[in-house]
């Protein structure tokens, strides 16, 4: 009997360490499988990751020769004419309208403010004409020479300085003081202009629409038939002048007008700025009081007539 009981609980105690057997091994396979999905798991996220950053870097380097490809410019800064240089600096922003744009002269079409006119006039466009003028601004650098556009977008001058390294698009109104203009207007380096703006593809076109007179080389930057017409409507300027009596230039704006006035001009209680012959070939000048403050201003016509303005640019 006591034999038997023995060998029960020695048949059961075996059942049971194989079962915990069993169970270990079960967990231990678990285990290694937990461990085995992880790694897999890991390894995938790696390759995934991989193929990410060479995709990444794949379209950073794509993106950066298409970069470097549309910021390339046609033409290095040494080998730009006066006109190309010109129609770079019509293509960037200006802080004021001082000049006509790019876009205008590509749209064959300006946009002028008159003085005493509350709306802005439309005026078509073919060819933009520049003037060389004596360099007369005080501190101008030596290398920079000036031309006046003939075609004006408000009741100034247009003044556009170009040097082997930088162009000034300004307005004047009689300023002397290179620094004057500059604060009017936009000063450029030309390598950032060109940097920026010579890959563009009418450029050129912009180019050959602009017409330089420039008397001391008697060169042009354009073609000969601009120049001709440039010319030609210079000598109509002329002629109606002639045809209406005396012509109005800068030597007698002021005569004519005290004749309208009646008398001498009041210079010791105002200022009055420098006569600029505008655009359309009218005379203007500005009148400041003794705090520098605008108090009106002048026009006189081509026929010798004057037209006056208040501090608002009503007509009186």
């Amino acid at each position: 009997m006591k034999y038997r009981t023995l060998a029960a609980t020695l048949a059961s105690a075996a059942l049971i360490l194989a079962a915990c057997g069993n169970q270990e091994e079960n967990k231990q396979s678990k285990n290694e499988d937990t461990k085995q999905s992880q790694s897999d798991n890991n390894e995938q996220t790696k390759k995934e990751s991989n193929t990410t950053d060479s995709k990444t870097q794949s379209n950073d380097h794509s993106t950066s020769k298409k970069d470097n490809h549309q910021k390339k410019p046609v033409k290095d800064v040494a080998q730009l004419q006066t006109n190309e240089k010109v129609a770079l600096a019509l293509f960037a922003p200006q802080k004021h309208h001082n000049a006509v744009t790019a876009n205008e002269l590509l749209n064959h079409s300006y946009t002028m403010s008159r003085m005493g006119s509350p709306s802005e006039e439309q005026i078509a466009i073919d060819t933009y004409h520049l003037e060389k003028i004596p360099a007369e601004f005080t501190g101008a650098p030596q290398d920079m020479v000036f031309y006046h556009a003939k075609e004006s977008t408000g009741h100034f001058g247009t003044i556009i300085g170009v040097s082997d390294h930088q162009v000034l698009v300004s307005g004047t109104q009689g300023e002397r003081r290179y620094q004057e203009i500059v604060d009017n207007g936009d000063l450029h380096d030309l390598n950032e202009l060109n940097q920026k703006y010579g890959d563009e593809s009418q450029l050129q076109q912009v180019a050959n629409m602009i017409s330089i007179n420039d008397a001391a080389q008697g060169t042009s930057s354009s073609s000969q038939a601009q120049t001709e017409s440039s010319n030609d409507s210079t000598s109509s300027d002329s002629s109606s002048d002639s045809d209406s009596g005396e012509t109005v230039t800068r030597d007698n704006v002021i005569d004519k007008v005290e004749e309208y006035e009646g008398h001498t001009l009041d210079t010791s209680t105002y200022t009055y700025k420098e006569p600029e012959q505008m655009g359309d070939g009218r005379w203007g000048f500005s009148i400041l009081d003794k705090s520098g403050d605008l108090a009106g201003s002048y026009i006189v016509n081509s026929d010798g007539s004057v037209e006056k303005y208040d501090a608002g640019g009503e007509r009186e």
